[in-house]
């Protein structure tokens, strides 16, 4: 059950960065939920609209470009996210629990703490997708395999 339940969340892009967030291993990013009406974010622009229906990303400037972009996403959810200017951003595989070799250490140390998470709860493999800038290395989505 622990192991589906972890599935879920994984497969979810709404729980999975809320888990992220709260593993503070997610950039500035809030969920908006499927219907909310309002929501603030406590960062600057320019922001990345995530929709959770698999929709393509969309870069907003302005608080203008934020409305015009999330009134479609009121019925899917969606999260806003700072933008990651000059971050690389990698896909990086879980394998049978353990992270592929080849990642320097700032990228499988940021993620260490998520990956023991998600194996002991069950889910051995997955794929994560991280942005770093060679400093500090956010986790910003995740996959099953």
């Amino acid at each position: 059950m622990q192991r589906e339940r972890a599935r879920q969340q994984m497969a979810d892009p709404g729980l999975f960065i809320t888990m992220a967030i709260k593993r503070r291993s997610a950039p500035p990013t809030e969920v908006v939920e499927k219907g909310q009406e309002y929501h603030r974010f406590s960062f600057g622009f320019p922001v990345v609209i995530k929709p959770h229906d698999g929709r393509k990303m969309i870069l907003a400037e302005n608080q203008s470009e934020v409305i015009e972009a999330t009134k479609g996403l009121k019925s899917t959810g969606y999260q806003i996210q700072k933008y990651l200017r000059g971050y690389t951003f990698l896909k990086v595989r879980i394998e049978e629990g353990y992270i592929e070799e080849g990642h320097p250490v700032y990228v499988s140390g940021a993620i260490r703490s998520l990956v023991k998470l998600y194996v002991t709860q069950g889910v051995c493999n997955f794929t994560l997708t991280v942005a770093t800038n060679h400093v500090t290395t956010y986790v910003i989505g995740g996959h099953l395999k």
